[in-house]
């Protein structure tokens, strides 16, 4: 799933994709090339992910903090867990993966 990384409190945003997700949090791979435009290096970095899911036309806002970053050979890989979740898109989700 493609999704847009936004971090409003530096102005960084980019473009990542969802490798994994569950009600507790995502995994997000950011392609080599792109890691300049977000700046989540490290655990604790807050961000906004925004994407639609799969089965609809709704779109999912979801705040992140950054648990794990890896630095790997096709990108960065975070590890992230969900904070102040929009309920809607919350619900949306949920709804999703059951």
């Amino acid at each position: 799933i493609s999704a847009v990384v936004n971090q409003p409190e530096s102005g960084q945003m980019g473009i990542g994709t969802i490798a994994e997700i569950s009600l507790g949090g995502v995994k997000i791979l950011i392609p080599k090339g792109f890691e300049q435009q977000t700046l989540i290096n490290s655990q604790n970095s807050r961000f906004e992910i925004v994407f639609n899911l799969p089965a609809g036309n709704k779109l999912i806002r979801l705040s992140c903090e950054s648990n794990r970053v890896v630095d790997a050979e096709d990108g960065i890989h975070i590890g992230a867990f969900f904070v102040d979740a929009d309920f809607k898109s919350y619900k949306a989700l949920q709804t999703y993966l059951m």
